[in-house]
């Protein structure tokens, strides 16, 4: 048993995984194990319902859904046919101060030049910090992998293929050949955003617009097609799962919005 869990801390540390990520993965699936009768793998199909329920008895949504991704993930590389279902999460439909998909595609459309429009979408497609945008250089769009380092720490990020070909584009345009792709000032982001917001219009709140929203609307887009907040907190460089947390949940003003409809 502790030979199959080794190898599966390997095959995650080679596919990039940070090692938060990977003790959190750990502990669910020691977890698991134990609950399980003599940690017997052959009855796994038998005890699943079991350990469904013992989870809906113990633990929030969102949690349950982090340990059905880590098991499944788990139960996958092992060759075993069976798969546990995620908690369904009941969403309501509220106003807030975050980008829509439909408002960062009218953004880049309406962009008040290429620069910003790169930018935004460098942003929005991996979900890093502005003061991170020095870290992608031409030389990463032949590994697709990109070293980031933020207070000490080294995380890696990895870059879609669309993204690439994206960028491979603006920097042929632009006869980039070498080093840093995109070197803004938070200042020429932040103004040019905002003159961008306002060639949108649309009602197109201003105070949506600004450089952390592509950070959030990564988050929520990748939480939505993929439902793995332990690997999103990887991406975001969290060291903690609470942190990231925050793009699942509702924030006060946000209840009080919804408060505010019921009467």
């Amino acid at each position: 048993m502790d030979k199959i869990i080794e190898d599966y801390k390997n095959t995650l540390q080679m596919k990039f995984f940070s090692q938060t990520t990977i003790n959190a993965y750990m502990v669910d699936i020691k977890k698991f194990l134990e609950f399980l009768p003599e940690k017997n793998l052959e009855i796994i199909p038998k005890e699943i319902h079991n350990y469904r329920k013992y989870l809906k008895n113990n633990y929030k949504v969102s949690t349950i859904n982090r340990k059905v991704t880590t098991l499944n993930n788990f139960f996958k590389s092992l060759g075993i046919d069976v798969r546990l279902k995620a908690e369904k999460v009941h969403r309501m439909s509220i106003k807030d101060d975050f980008l829509t998909e439909r408002e960062y595609k009218r953004l880049l459309k309406f962009a008040i030049n290429e620069k910003i429009r790169i930018t935004m979408v460098v942003l929005a497609h991996t979900g890093i910090r502005v003061s991170e945008l020095k870290y992608i250089h031409v030389e990463n769009l032949k590994t697709g992998i990109v070293e980031i380092e933020n207070k000490g720490k080294i995380r890696i990020i990895i870059l879609s293929k669309n993204l690439i070909n994206i960028l491979k584009k603006y920097c042929g345009e632009r006869n980039i050949k070498s080093g840093s792709i995109i070197e803004v000032s938070r200042i020429y982001i932040h103004n040019s955003l905002k003159q961008s917001a306002a060639n949108a219009r649309g009602g197109l709140k201003k105070s949506k617009v600004h450089a952390h929203a592509f950070r959030h609307l990564f988050a929520v887009q990748f939480l939505k097609k993929n439902n793995n907040i332990a690997a999103l907190a990887d991406i975001l460089g969290h060291s903690s799962l609470e942190t990231t947390r925050i793009y699942t949940s509702l924030n006060e003003r946000q209840f009080q919005e919804m408060l505010e409809d019921i009467i």
